[in-house]
């Protein structure tokens, strides 16, 4: 019996230690075969990002920072101690958090930056921001709402995103219009991101900038301050086979509902459209609506071409040209081509044929 407790020992001390079993809010447990799964699964949905931000570690592993008080550890050996440290599982001394929601860049989702083209927009016009994101977490996000907004002119649009990957980096663009006669000055443009992070709650920040607008000077002649608003991009390509989309939405700042009539001109000529879902949109007092202007060329039709968008409602009418790029069908081989690498085929064929006989002859004259 005494013989076999020390072998119980012997066979306990030299078994290897076992991993670390920390736990974070964003990144899970570290340590033991969670953590090894959780690798796994980062190595095998985040090859853009290299390696994992840290490997299993043999007890804590970690770095520790002396105090007066004792020894703090800290994990990623960043000199910032995991009691305060915003990111815990990846070096980030900075410890910067530029969304202020208490959760590091270096492991976040973080808007890289945001573009407005054109920088100088004129009132009237149409303009995109576009909005580049990278999720640094080490899961999925689902159900993020990306909202635009310039609230002085009380511009809006939205875009749901079901699901952005760990590692990933997506582009979104929204396109926007200036109402007609807005004062030339610099506004601000917010972005703001929500989405999920937990039962019943949500996690929120947004990333400000500016917008310049130009006056186009058509607006000293009298013209009217619309209260409606059509936000539609001005000019997009045309592919024949299957046209272009005009993506449009119909803001009513007006105090009361509106019923809105959607015409085009213009296209007879070098093609045809259709609008949805449909030519007649009903859009409440404060609340906006969207619809696609679906545009097909001719086949004859090349080269850039104009036409005129018209929205009338009780209260004004407002009228926006836009600009379709018609694509040029890419010349594919002719049939001519085509017979011509027949006859090649057919030749190279008769003579390799041709040298096989030869050859095999030759072969049987030598035997004689």
């Amino acid at each position: 019996m005494k013989a076999f407790l020390t072998f119980l020992i012997i066979l306990t001390l030299s078994a290897p230690m076992a991993l670390a079993d920390v736990y974070h809010d964003y990144y899970g447990p570290y340590g033991g075969d969670d953590w090894i799964d959780w690798k796994e699964d980062w190595e095998e949905n985040n090859k853009s990002h290299a390696t994992p931000p840290f490997a299993p570690r043999q007890t804590f592993g970690g770095c520790f920072i002396s105090t007066g008080k004792g020894l703090l550890e800290d994990l990623d050996c960043d000199k910032a101690p995991d009691i305060v440290d915003n990111c815990i599982g990846v070096p980030n001394p900075t410890q910067t958090d530029q969304n202020q929601n208490n959760v590091g860049d270096d492991c976040d989702l973080i808007v890289d930056r945001i573009d407005i083209d054109p920088q100088g927009v004129m009132e009237g016009r149409s303009f995109t921001v576009t909005a580049t994101l990278t999720n640094y977490r080490a899961f999925e996000l689902r159900n993020v709402q990306l909202t635009v907004q310039v609230p002085e002119l009380g511009l809006e649009m939205k875009e749901y995103v079901d699901r952005i990957e760990a590692g990933e980096q997506g582009r979104y663009v929204f396109y926007m219009r200036l109402p007609n006669c807005v004062r030339a000055k610099d506004y601000d443009v917010v972005l703001f991101v929500e989405f999920p992070a937990g039962p019943g709650m949500q996690e929120f920040f947004y990333i400000p900038t500016k917008m310049g607008a130009v006056s186009s000077g058509m607006c000293e002649q009298g013209l009217p301050d619309f209260k409606s608003i059509i936000n539609i991009l001005d000019i997009q390509d045309v592919d024949k086979e299957n046209g272009g989309v005009y993506p449009f939405t119909i803001v009513n700042a007006e105090p009361y509902g509106q019923a809105y009539v959607l015409t085009i001109e213009g296209t007879e000529e070098w093609g045809n459209y259709e609008i949805r879902p449909r030519s007649l949109i009903v859009v409440p007092a404060g609340e906006s609506r969207e619809g696609e202007i679906v545009l097909y060329a001719n086949d004859d039709a090349e080269g850039e071409h104009g036409f005129l968008l018209t929205l009338r409602s009780k209260a004004d009418a407002q009228q926006v040209l836009l600009k379709a790029r018609i694509k040029q069908d890419e010349p594919g081989p002719s049939a001519q081509r085509y017979t011509q690498l027949g006859i090649v085929i057919v030749v190279l064929i008769i003579i390799v044929t041709a040298i096989g006989i030869f050859l095999h002859k030759a072969e049987r004259r030598k035997r004689k």
